[in-house]
């Protein structure tokens, strides 16, 4: 076995020896389960000014050293992941879209999202590990209304796209108040994913862009969502949403690394840095706030 899928393994909290040759159903489910309850989604990198590209294998080894990622960064290396253990994995072009109050022609599979689909046991699966507080475990890739999760904190609709012929449409749930959904082509795109780097480089780089103006960091589990943007820290689960704001940087820093950011490279004066961006942008906004009252 390639040393690096054993690292990526260990990295999933998951015995190498139970994942070895031809997938399964349930091999797949549990692999994005521990993906998506270890792997945060996460910007930090970004704010850091540390610009990382989106080839697969070298997507899987820095989140084997303790990084999360992005869409391209998280399903680029799932997916490489499945393929070498043995999974047939097809990427595809996708499309994430934060309002439901966008003209269906608006919507369609943009490109600022890889989607994966994974044929397994005689089935295929919709699998996303870089949707934040998305799947926790893969969909049948057939029209229908899922809730996932023991306690049911999250349900998604899959449907055929109003905008993309042939194409598919995920619905997120609207409690988890994140985005609307997401759209995808069944055409495939190239493992290596090449077509998004124009795409990933406006996204990491761009002023405007969410990803540079926001450091996010985000997981899920069966039960419940965390989900931290600049210093607002919200927990969220079928029962209660609490959010707070964090005032210092050891907690931020502890908080962040309990979501399973844990990177091995990261120096003190990098963690200062960001958090001081993090404090005076709280503060900018507390202020304007302020003023507005």
């Amino acid at each position: 076995m390639d040393p690096l899928v054993t690292a990526y393994l260990d990295r999933l909290g998951l015995d190498p020896l139970s994942h070895s040759g031809a997938g399964s159903t349930a091999g797949l489910r549990a692999l994005h389960r521990a993906h998506v309850e270890r792997v945060p989604y996460e910007t930090v990198g970004i704010a850091l000014g540390r610009p990382v590209g989106i080839e697969p294998r070298e997507s899987a080894a820095r989140i084997a050293s303790g990084w999360g990622g992005y869409c391209y960064h998280l399903n680029g290396a799932f997916g490489w992941l499945l393929t070498q253990l043995g999974y047939a994995v097809r990427f595809h072009r996708g499309g994430v879209h934060q309002s439901v109050a966008v003209p269906a022609r608006a919507l369609g599979a943009t490109g600022n999202h890889v989607a994966l689909t994974v044929a397994v046991e005689g089935h295929t699966w919709l699998v996303d590990v870089g949707l934040g507080d998305g799947l926790w475990e893969p969909l049948p890739l057939m029209p229908g209304r899922w809730r996932q999760g023991p306690n049911g904190p999250t349900e998604f609709v899959l449907r055929r796209s109003d905008a993309e012929r042939d194409g598919w449409r995920l619905d997120h749930d609207p409690w988890a108040q994140s985005f609307a959904g997401m759209d995808f082509v069944t055409a495939v795109s190239g493992a290596d994913l090449a077509e998004f780097e124009v795409m990933h480089a406006e996204l990491s780089s761009d002023p405007a862009s969410m990803f540079v103006r926001w450091v996010v960091v985000v997981r899920r589990d069966a039960d419940s969502i965390t989900r931290v943007r600049n210093c607002l820290v919200t927990h969220l689960n079928r029962d209660r949403i609490h959010s707070e704001v964090i005032r210092d940087r050891e907690t931020w820093w502890s908080l962040v690394e309990t979501l399973g950011l844990a990177p091995e490279t990261l120096s003190a004066s990098e963690r200062a840095a960001l958090w001081m961006r993090l404090d005076a942008s709280q503060r900018a906004w507390e202020e304007r706030v302020a003023k507005d009252r």
